[in-house]
């Protein structure tokens, strides 16, 4: 799903909405953007309902994928030491399920709804589990790394009325960038009109998505 229309796009660029000339490509280069910003960003951005599976972290907190979460429909829970990601037979019983809200699991309220911005489920008197490990040459065992132990269905993300202008703006600014880059391929720095004449600027693997970066940093997933 795209983060801004060709309307919005065209009256930020200066084209006049009844100017169809570029459509094909700004919806093309509208398509491209939001694609690349969602990648950047690490998560997936526009609200459904979501299973996933999560690898136990040994601590109270785990974060979401897709934020913010929503507290209607209840967010449903499944732990178990043989989940691996739903790939084995019967991974997470019903047995498996947390009960949700008996002070056990909790999402982290920061919303007026009783939903979640931050996305992050809580366990207030225990952790998200990993496993113990014991290796050879070692006394006592230490605890592993999880694999899919937990399994979470959840509603998250955003709807088109509440996705933030900033990530919106970088959409638009993106494409702007892409139709100063094509159809040449390289950012242009100047040019001249008589006997034309093009200067290149210094190619950038950033030229693209750099400008944009520190619009979108407070949104991304940098680890989960």
């Amino acid at each position: 799903m795209v983060f801004t229309d060709l309307i919005e796009v065209k009256t930020a660029l200066g084209i006049d909405r009844d100017n169809t000339s570029q459509d094909a490509k700004l919806s093309l280069f509208i398509t491209w953007a939001c694609s690349w910003i969602e990648g950047y960003l690490n998560r997936p951005l526009f609200q459904r309902e979501r299973t996933e599976y999560y690898a136990g972290t040994g601590t109270q907190k785990l974060l979401l994928r897709a934020r913010p979460v929503m507290a209607t429909p209840t967010p449903r829970v499944f732990v178990s030491e043989r989940g691996l990601y739903g790939n084995t037979e019967d991974p997470f019983p019903s047995t498996s399920e947390l009960t949700y809200g008996d002070g056990g699991l909790s999402l982290f309220v920061d919303r007026e709804d009783g939903g979640s911005n931050c996305g992050i489920l809580v366990r207030p008197i225990a952790a998200w589990p990993k496993p113990y490990v014991r290796q050879p040459g070692y006394l006592s065992p230490y605890l592993g790394e999880a694999f899919g132990n937990i399994k979470v269905i959840y509603t998250g993300g955003y709807t088109p009325d509440t996705l933030p202008d900033e990530i919106a703006l970088a959409a638009v600014e993106l494409v702007a960038r892409m139709r100063g880059y094509f159809p040449l391929a390289m950012p242009v720095s100047s040019e001249s009109y008589e006997e034309r004449s093009i200067s290149f600027a210094v190619r950038d693997q950033n030229f693209l998505m750099g400008q944009v970066k520190y619009r979108l940093s407070r949104y991304r997933n940098w680890r989960w």
